[in-house]
């Protein structure tokens, strides 16, 4: 569920090809997911599951692909 909401959140932001092509193990900063990208990305995530990702101390720079950003929601939203 958490990748499909991913790949949903991505198609609105970056466009239905962009995520179609987007696997899951790119380098957001390599295929052109930028910073301000990502915050996006996170915000939609809150919302649709209402929840707080952002404030998480976590070390962001390592959240750098599809998976690691599923598995980490998953962990610090979902699995709570």
């Amino acid at each position: 569920i958490i990748m499909d909401s991913l790949h949903k959140i991505i198609s609105d932001i970056k466009g239905q090809e962009f995520a179609a092509k987007l696997s899951d193990n790119d380098i957001f900063s390599l295929v052109g997911i930028d910073s301000i990208d990502y915050v996006e990305i996170m915000v939609n995530f809150e919302e649709l599951y209402n929840c707080d990702i952002l404030s998480l101390e976590i070390d962001w720079s390592e959240i750098n692909t599809k998976t690691k950003l599923g598995v980490m929601l998953y962990n610090h939203i979902i699995r709570k």
